[in-house]
């Protein structure tokens, strides 16, 4: 006879030392899951740890930790957009074109 009770004991949560508001607040803090672009990036990367083990996942899964990064923080996205704004305000100095047709203005 299978003991239920026995098995969900296995995957009850462990208590913390100090219990506060602080803790359950910064506990989404260590995953992206709760961003739902970057999802499917972490997901990656776990099965990539996974599939190398720590250490050497360290350089074999650089490609999906960099685009993990990006994901998060926009470096790239925002560095573009700062060269798009920046020639379309040369562009408008330079009565090249109106300040009305700025189709990426409302990107970020």
């Amino acid at each position: 006879m299978h003991d239920i009770d026995s098995d969900l004991y296995k995957y009850k949560a462990h208590k913390v030392a100090i219990d506060s508001p602080f803790n359950k607040m910064s506990s989404v803090l260590s995953h992206a899951q709760y961003h739902a672009e970057c999802r499917d990036f972490e997901l990656n990367i776990a099965k990539c740890i996974d599939a190398y083990g720590f250490h050497k996942a360290i350089q074999e899964c650089k490609p999906l930790i960099h685009d993990f990064e990006e994901c998060l923080y926009q470096e790239k996205r925002r560095q573009r957009f700062e060269i798009l704004a920046g020639e379309f305000h040369r562009q408008v100095k330079a009565g090249e074109r109106k300040y009305e047709k700025a189709p990426f203005i409302a990107m970020l």
